[in-house]
């Protein structure tokens, strides 16, 4: 069952495709690199914050309203690419 699903995988036209071009793959692998960097930056930025060594002046709460939508948008570009 698992290998008649690779196959399929493997023979998908959208998959063949991205394989088959150099620059649809390497643009693909970049935005894909580059929003889980946003997510984890946020999170890093938050945990430092609650941790006491970064951003002192702002309250956590007000950090984390402002790197909310940061962190869901990478992890969904992220999950999309």
């Amino acid at each position: 069952m698992l290998l008649r699903i690779c196959e399929w995988l493997q023979h998908n036209g959208f998959i063949v495709f991205v394989n088959s071009s150099v620059v649809t793959a390497s643009t693909l692998e970049i935005i894909h690199f580059v929003s889980f960097f946003v997510l984890v930056g946020s999170l890093v930025a938050v945990d430092l914050r609650i941790l006491g060594l970064a951003a002192r002046k702002m309250r956590p709460g007000s950090l984390v309203q402002y790197a909310f939508p940061w962190m869901w948008t990478g992890f969904a570009v992220g999950v999309i690419s």
